[in-house]
C-alpha cells in the first residue's frame, strides 16, 4: 500500500522542527549524505567531461566540409 501526501514546504519545516532532537539528528545525516553523493555525483561528471577526448583540427574540418557538401546537395 502506497500513501502520497502533498505536502507545502513549509508545513514540511513545521513538522521537521517538531521533531525530537534523536530523529532531527538522523534526518540532518540523512539530507547530509544526499548532499554528498550528489557533490561526489557531480564531480564524477564534471570529472569525465573534462577529461573525455576531444576533436582533433582535422576532425572538425572533415565535418565543416561535410555540413557544406550537404547543404550544396539539399539547395540543388
Amino acid at each position: 500500500m502506497e500513501l502520497h501526501l502533498n505536502i507545502d514546504f513549509k508545513q514540511l519545516v513545521q513538522i521537521a522542527k517538531q521533531l525530537p532532537k534523536q530523529k532531527w539528528d538522523k534526518l540532518n545525516s540523512e539530507v547530509e549524505q544526499q548532499k554528498a553523493v550528489a557533490k561526489t555525483t557531480k564531480s564524477d561528471l564534471e570529472n569525465f567531461l573534462l577529461n573525455a577526448p576531444t576533436f582533433s583540427k582535422e576532425q572538425l574540418d572533415k565535418v565543416a566540409n561535410a555540413r557544406i557538401e550537404i547543404n550544396q546537395w539539399r539547395t540543388s
